[in-house]
């Protein structure tokens, strides 16, 4: 009994690395989706800027609106495809988000089922001595009746 207990607590270890791996994985990942997160952020909050910049100040003539014009369409285009990404990467995130939380709650369960196997071996070492106990008890008490 004690030696299946023993396997069960190195199997369930042997789980739980496997789970810290997979939980570092997903915590690198969460981090790399935030970085690129906050690289959309920051370029989109860049074309607004040079959006706003393009208004002209003063006279200008049809030729130099129409410029202007052409330009802002492409930075909108350009402004709506990093906000589609943007919005991609978070929905990617959110998805890394409740796998770690997956991971984490299996990893506590693997805790849970360790220490219970632990106290388990504790609890078949106890009474293995208990037992020992008792028959050497046994014992003296047969080898001081013979003396008899």
């Amino acid at each position: 009994m004690l030696r299946e207990m023993k396997t069960l607590v190195g199997h369930v270890a042997l789980k739980i690395q496997r789970n810290d791996v997979l939980l570092n994985r997903k915590k690198s990942e969460h981090n790399t989706l935030i970085t690129q997160i906050d690289s959309f952020e920051k370029e989109i909050s860049a074309i607004e800027m040079l959006s706003r910049s393009l208004y002209p100040g003063g006279e200008t003539n049809k030729a130099k609106i129409f410029a202007i014009q052409r330009r802002q369409g492409a930075l909108k285009r350009k402004l709506a495809d990093i906000k589609v990404q943007k919005s991609q990467k978070m929905l990617e995130q959110e998805k890394c988000e409740q796998e770690r939380l997956a991971i984490f709650e299996k990893r506590k369960l693997l805790d849970r089922k360790i220490k219970k196997y632990e106290s388990l071996q504790q609890q078949a070492r106890k009474n293995k001595r208990i037992s020992d106990a008792k028959i050497e008890d046994n014992e003296i008490e047969e080898r001081i009746s013979w003396r008899r």
